[in-house]
């Protein structure tokens, strides 16, 4: 069975990995690509909100496309109204669909309608999830997904995809291979939380102290 590490992050502490552990396979934590995906998303929402509040203007000619725009409008200020926010929306789209309330769920259909890019953004969020229970062959439907994110209008995703390419050896162990960092993870969490709750008082020993004691 190959060293493995579970990487966090790309750029210097792969390389860094990479030089002290040449042997080593690296392995993305799931957890940290789902979380930097979840803010690309956020992102989205938020850049489309100008055009889900654009007014119409009532003396331009009639057509299809005033139509439209006017439908899209009513059906985001219908949102609005029900006190819909963008972390909210944002939520909406990241929920797997088997856990959505039923409510959620009409919301989720209004959402999509009332602007065509957050159709296709609600498309590939579903994708990219369905990637995140590690099988053989998600690297390749990883490339498929990358492709279709490039098409289309989502500069955010962009972003997201040119991370993934950076480390994409350690992402394709992550989406692949059973490893996690999970228990690494959860003492990072817990020594953060010991060292808020001591607002940094007395330093470094007596922090170690504490944590040999837990």
């Amino acid at each position: 069975m190959p060293n493995t590490s579970a990487a966090t992050a790309p750029a210097p502490n792969g390389e860094a990995i990479r030089q002290a552990l040449p042997e080593a396979v690296q392995v993305s934590d799931r957890w940290h690509l789902w979380s930097n995906l979840c803010g690309k998303v956020l992102a989205e929402v938020r850049s489309h909100a100008a055009c889900w509040a654009t007014a119409v203007n009532p003396a331009r000619p009639g057509g299809v496309r005033e139509q439209t725009t006017r439908e899209r409008w009513q059906r985001v200020h219908h949102l609005l109204d029900q006190g819909v926010g963008l972390l909210e929306c944002a939520r909406l789209l990241l929920t797997r669909p088997e856990n959505l309330r039923d409510k959620d769920t009409a919301l989720l259909r209004e959402l999509t309608a009332a602007c065509p890019e957050m159709t296709e953004l609600a498309y590939l969020t579903g994708e990219f999830a369905q990637l995140l229970t590690p099988a053989e062959g998600n690297d390749a439907k990883l490339t498929d997904w990358i492709t279709t994110v490039r098409a289309a209008d989502l500069p955010h995703l962009h972003s997201f995809t040119n991370g993934l390419e950076l480390d994409r050896a350690a992402v394709d162990a992550g989406l692949t291979l059973p490893y996690h960092n999970g228990r690494t993870e959860g003492v990072n969490t817990r020594t953060k939380r010991i060292m808020r709750q001591m607002h940094g008082r007395a330093g470094f020993p007596l922090l170690r102290h504490r944590i040999l004691l837990q």
